[in-house]
């Protein structure tokens, strides 16, 4: 069932077009543990060294229905950059519906759920191309090109060269200033603290879902034309090497409950204290129930695309990753050999 009092115009109108395009990936793990990896790759994607990617998972729309829910206008309050962008009105409509469902206890609709993540798709194009704009704008021009004012001043009806100006003796000409093909120190930081490495020629952004293990979520790609290039299925070669790191993940939690015990903290702050014990039975029913969700997701979606039917999801290509694990990394939380060897 569509969202009522929403203008679905809005949410049906293409993402992409000829002035800007992106590829959207979504990938999911085979299995619940293996989110712990992709979690590595989020956070790697999400330290925004590649300006061209974003990461969107569904918990960042449930996140943002939270957060942007009483704050019409507002910018995306999930992380603040640099080009800020209002919400479009069409979305906070939709996410003040959401917000009533949640309000009640309700689960998200599919076509609900759908409706915020093309709003938010159509808003990180809105953002990103005016960060494209401002990139642009800031570079310095090439030696013997002129710049948009220059070009319009040289057209300008009645404008005279200076050599031609009626003066009897005007004196030396002015040397003309040309454009250093040196770069300035802050253009090189700038340049040294982005990989910019993707086809001049490719799309003008890469967006990343994850989090969507609905099968049904599939059904709705047509009916709000969001344009899903390519599923990819993740899968990690060494199961029990992850079964080990959660383990160890558990036993730091104990520890670090323990060491606030011996420092004897007031009565007051007992009440904070990380409870070992329920995280990890929390944990375990996560998994659990994750573990179903995305058996349900390959298995229905499997079928879905063997099905022969003129729809987008015929257009989306289907890969399967798998990660084999460096003998190196013996810990969990060794950060370098895990960076390193990971992503």
């Amino acid at each position: 069932k569509k969202a009522e009092n929403t203008d679905l115009s809005f949410f049906t109108s293409p993402l992409n077009d000829d002035e800007w395009n992106a590829t959207i990936i979504m990938i999911n793990p085979s299995d619940a543990l293996e989110e712990l990896y992709l979690e590595q790759l989020e956070k790697t994607v999400r330290a925004g060294y590649r300006r061209r990617f974003t990461w969107l998972s569904k918990k960042d729309l449930t996140d943002l229905v939270i957060e942007a829910t009483g704050k019409k206008g507002a910018s995306s309050p999930k992380k603040p950059s640099s080009v800020q962008a209002p919400l479009p009105p069409a979305l906070i409509s939709a996410l003040e519906q959401a917000k009533a469902s949640i309000d009640n206890k309700e689960e998200l609709s599919e076509s609900l759920l759908c409706q915020i993540l093309k709003g938010k798709l159509i808003h990180i194009k809105t953002i990103e191309k005016e960060k494209e704009v401002m990139r642009l704008g800031t570079q310095p021009s090439k030696t013997g090109t002129k710049t948009a004012q220059t070009a319009k001043k040289d057209k300008s009806p009645g404008r005279k060269s200076p050599s031609k100006a009626k003066k009897g003796n005007a004196g030396p000409l002015p040397e003309i200033d040309k454009q250093s093909q040196l770069k300035k120190k802050e253009e090189i930081e700038e340049e040294e603290k982005y990989v910019d490495d993707e086809p001049k020629d490719g799309p003008n952004h890469y967006i990343i879902l994850s989090g969507f293990y609905s099968p049904n979520f599939f059904n709705q790609l047509d009916d709000f034309m969001i344009p899903i290039d390519c599923l990819i299925k993740f899968k990690a070669a060494n199961k029990n090497l992850i079964e080990n790191f959660m383990l160890e993940i558990e036993e730091r939690e104990r520890l670090e409950t323990n060491l606030k015990a011996n420092l004897k903290l007031s009565e007051s702050d007992n009440s904070d204290r990380v409870n070992v014990e329920q995280l990890s039975e929390e944990r375990r029913n996560y998994l659990k129930k994750v573990k179903l969700e995305l058996e349900k997701f390959w298995s229905e979606s499997a079928k879905l695309f063997d099905k022969p039917q003129d729809k987008l999801i015929q257009h989306v290509a289907r890969l399967k990753i798998s990660l084999k694990q460096d003998p190196q990394l013996k810990s969990w939380f060794d950060l370098e050999s895990r960076v390193s060897q990971s992503f």
